[in-house]
């Protein structure tokens, strides 16, 4: 079974358990836990920690977190006041989630020089930072985490995560014999080859953790071959499970695996999920009997969770993908988790993987627990399971949901891409455009992103600049999104009278929206993509905003060339780990 943790455990071993060795308050080392949901019942929160409980309890001297997104400000607040001058060492990815760059602007600008930024290198595009470690250091004793969760606020208010938490004392002199635990570790931290981590390495090889049994599983992007095919991702988690006693082979075995995103898994489940993930999961037996069922929430699980629709926003399941594979549904089950009051607390983890035989390429970092031990582990979900009903549909972020959620929202959004805002402009024929509209399912949309340019001729090649109208249809009320000064709003405006008469409402509104403005003649579009990302935002979710200035705009068009890149050059590698 692989938990949301990102931890595996099988239920036919049962391995010795971990000498248990506790720290204040109770965290034992070689246990899973669960974060507090303020919002439940005490009863509920038994054993669950928030940040700052851990961090009160750990009172760390130095500190080192690896994450895909940090809130550093709210980071430094979860440290108890005496230790939050303390040296924090923060390790994030060149692009997406929280970068380098933008991460040490905020370092500089609140002269906070207890705090180092370190980047990963990402060489692969669409590649992410994707681990959650954090490594504590005190006076006599190492604590480590493995977590589930980013390091921002939303993710440890209302959601599903878990940690793992290990902890070792250190010895006067080099650990004589070293755990497949700090083995594991030192290895993973070796490849961000950074001379930074060089420090970790050390501390972790002075440090006694022979009372854990566990194994990590992680993932470093780069074209593994030969013998490093079998380090990494769902590989390593077959060489890892192999010596294990397999069952007889009369007996049916279950596996379960619990995700918040989905890829594209094939056309049909022997196309990668049997031969590949589900002999991973059985060590590499292949048992004829072996069942698989993934748990992932539905509409109705998200429609009523404590987030409501924009809970959604971490479940990125496109209809795309799912259109492409609708097999994977046969198999999926709800998410349910009664037992332990978190039925409405969306889960929180990600992986995605992709199938290839001579290479293993990977793009992003990723790290796991492996438990063998049933008795340490905690299932964030109920079982047995509860698989789809006849009226139940998995989430897809990019569908529109009409039925109130939780808040009373709704998820109604629709982007109409340029060519089709041309095709509105220059069809001259209100027959033609309630077609078009009418094809674009516009009358059941609540929000309508239209994306802008300014080509005044549709046959020639050309256009000189990019921007965004947004409209809210029931109440008629247009934003415009501009990032030059003054506003170009000749095409928006004609696009406003084209679609007006075709309204509920006459009493129609125009805004100039007051946004982020480029430096230069040519960044209209980047800007635009900022645009439309946070518009795509429900309405009842209000994260910060983020700095889009000349440095983050550079920042990501070097991660736009490279999908551009990656796509122009056709490439053939079909394994994939994000």
């Amino acid at each position: 079974m692989r938990n949301e943790a990102g931890a595996t455990a099988d239920p036919a071993v049962n391995s010795s358990a971990n000498a248990s060795e506790c720290s204040p308050a109770g965290l034992v080392s070689g246990q899973m836990y669960f974060t507090r949901v303020d919002v439940l019942p005490d009863r509920f929160n038994t054993d669950a920690f928030s940040l700052s409980d851990i961090l009160q309890i750990i009172r760390p001297q130095l500190s080192i977190h690896f994450n895909f997104m940090i809130d550093l400000e709210w980071l430094i607040q979860q440290y108890s006041a005496p230790c939050r001058d303390s040296p924090i060492i923060c390790v994030v990815g060149e692009k997406m989630g929280t970068d380098k760059k933008s991460l040490q602007t905020e370092v500089n600008a609140n002269k906070w020089n207890n705090v180092s930024i370190l980047g990963a290198t990402l060489p692969i595009p669409f590649g992410t930072h994707h681990t959650k470690l954090s490594i504590l250091e005190c006076e006599t004793k190492l604590h480590i985490i493995v977590s589930t969760a980013n390091l921002i606020e939303g993710d440890w208010d209302q959601k599903t995560q878990c940690f793992y938490y290990a902890s070792g004392y250190f010895s006067n002199d080099s650990v004589s014999t070293q755990s497949e635990f700090a083995k594991d570790l030192c290895d993973y931290l070796s490849e961000y080859r950074l001379s930074d981590t060089t420090y970790w390495i050390d501390r972790i090889k002075n440090c006694d953790l022979s009372g854990i049994s566990d194994r990590l599983v992680f993932s470093v992007p780069g074209y593994h071959q030969a013998s490093r095919m079998n380090k990494f991702g769902h590989p390593s988690l077959s060489r890892l499970l192999k010596d294990r006693p397999a069952p007889k082979q009369d007996s049916r075995r279950l596996f379960l695996a619990q995700c918040s995103s989905i890829g594209s898994l094939g056309d049909k489940r022997e196309a990668w999920l049997l031969p590949q993930f589900l002999n991973s999961l059985q060590g590499g037996k292949n048992l004829v009997l072996a069942r698989l069922f993934l748990i992932y929430p539905c509409v109705e699980d998200v429609r009523n969770c404590l987030e409501g629709y924009s809970a959604g926003d971490s479940l990125p399941y496109q209809e795309s993908t799912a259109k492409r594979q609708p097999w994977l549904r046969e198999i999926m089950c709800k998410w349910r988790s009664e037992a332990k009051g978190r039925s409405k607390a969306m889960p929180h983890v990600k992986t995605r993987l992709q199938k290839n035989k001579t290479q293993l390429m990977v793009r992003s970092y990723e790290l796991g627990v492996l438990i063998s031990d049933p008795a340490r582990v905690k299932l964030p979900y109920d079982y047995p399971v509860a698989k789809y009903g006849p009226k139940d549909d998995p989430w897809i972020c990019d569908m529109s949901y009409t039925e109130a959620d939780s808040h009373g929202k709704q998820w109604i959004v629709a982007v109409v891409g340029a060519a089709s805002c041309e095709l509105i402009r220059y069809a001259c024929d209100e027959t033609i455009i309630r077609e078009i509209f009418t094809s674009l399912n516009f009358f059941d949309k609540e929000k309508i992103l239209f994306i802008l340019n300014d080509r005044e001729d549709p046959t020639v090649v050309g256009g000189f600049h990019w921007s965004l109208l947004v409209l809210e249809r029931k109440i008629g009320r247009f934003h415009y999104y501009d990032s030059m000064r003054p506003a170009k709003t000749a095409v928006a405006k004609q696009l406003v009278s084209i679609i007006t008469p075709f309204l509920d409402t006459k009493n129609v509104t125009f805004t100039i929206v007051d946004c982020p403005q480029q430096h230069n003649s040519f960044d209209c579009g980047m800007y635009v993509i900022e645009f439309v990302r946070r518009a795509l935002k429900p309405t009842n979710n209000d994260p910060p905003p983020a700095i889009i200035d000349a440095n983050y705009i550079e920042m990501e068009r070097r991660y736009w060339l490279d999908i551009i890149s990656s796509l122009a050059s056709g490439s053939k590698h079909q394994s994939l780990i994000v």
